[in-house]
């Protein structure tokens, strides 16, 4: 955990003017879900306001100025930035998955 205030990140939309992804580290804490046990909490900021992304494990923004999202649920999904807020365009659930563990294939075994 971090002593003070969090690592704060802005990630500008690219071709979306006045729009950022916002990324909050916190330290770690492996209790809630997060990649690696980071403690990660990410924001939309839209003309200055900032708008929490409640449940969202990983974001980041594609090419296209769409924003890419894994929630901590298991969903993935493509959203769209809107006048009005987020617009997911395409969502898939992962959650119901089982995993199917299997022997690396010999190119994966080096690096």
């Amino acid at each position: 955990s971090f002593a003070g205030s969090p690592l704060v990140l802005r990630r500008p939309g690219p071709g979306l003017r006045d729009t950022a992804l916002r990324l909050s580290h916190h330290g770690h804490n492996r209790a809630r879900p997060g990649v690696e046990g980071a403690d990660i909490h990410y924001a939309l900021e839209v003309h200055d306001d900032l708008s929490a992304l409640p449940n969202v494990a990983w974001a980041d923004w594609d090419t296209a100025g769409r924003l890419l999202i894994a929630t901590v649920a298991g969903e993935l999904r493509i959203a769209d930035v809107t006048p009005a807020g987020l617009e997911t365009v395409w969502s898939h659930d992962l959650s119901q998955l089982e995993p199917a563990p299997a022997r690396a294939p010999e190119w994966a075994r080096r690096w």
